[in-house]
């Protein structure tokens, strides 16, 4: 993508979980932080009323783009048995960002006052037949000079029960189809 800007369809296949390394890198540098919420979003509360689950200034780093596969390793099983879907992505136009002219819901996403303008872009999907739906925004971060920079905010709604046991069950059904045919080789070895 050198030379090319992000589009937000690259956004938001990269949201979604299935971006190439190519696509995901420059995707990653202008990630200045990263703030998950374990809780679906409360027009009616505050960010920090939300129930915090990590946040942290987000240094780009080799480790940058095994951290992004390693969540996409999460949800691959959702991906793989069909039951991840799109809901929707909207990009917000330059002067809505720097004014906060959006509706009140989104516009409550500031974590300070002091640290962003707006929003710049919102995604929304669903993963293991709806028992996680994600509520993403890339804010503005007016901490950093870069214009492409942003902050990363994200609202689970999820059920952390089933989708662990939905994927842990979709990695022992694979690791078992691949040993199956070494242990069928094993007994005709032994009965030989």
């Amino acid at each position: 993508m050198k030379g090319k800007s992000v589009s937000l369809q690259d956004y938001s296949r990269f949201q979604y979980m299935l971006a190439p390394p190519w696509m995901a890198r420059p995707i990653l540098q202008q990630i200045s932080s990263v703030t998950f919420f374990l809780e679906p979003k409360d027009p009616n509360n505050a960010p920090d009323e939300h129930r915090l689950l990590l946040t942290t200034s987000w240094s780009v780093s080799a480790s940058a783009l095994c951290q992004y596969y390693a969540v996409c390793l999460w949800v691959l099983p959702s991906h793989a048995m069909g039951m991840s879907r799109w809901i929707m992505a909207k990009e917000y136009p330059p002067l809505a960002q720097q004014h906060n002219n959006f509706d009140d819901d989104e516009a409550s996403l500031s974590l300070s006052p002091s640290s962003a303008r707006g929003v710049l872009r919102h995604f929304q999907y669903q993963y293991y037949g709806g028992f996680l739906i994600v509520d993403t925004y890339h804010m503005r971060d007016s901490t950093t000079e870069s214009s492409s920079s942003f902050r990363l905010v994200e609202y689970f709604d999820c059920n952390l029960w089933v989708t662990n046991f939905l994927g842990g069950g979709f990695y022992l059904a694979v690791a078992a189809a691949a040993l199956y045919p070494w242990k069928v080789w094993m007994q005709s070895e032994r009965t030989a």
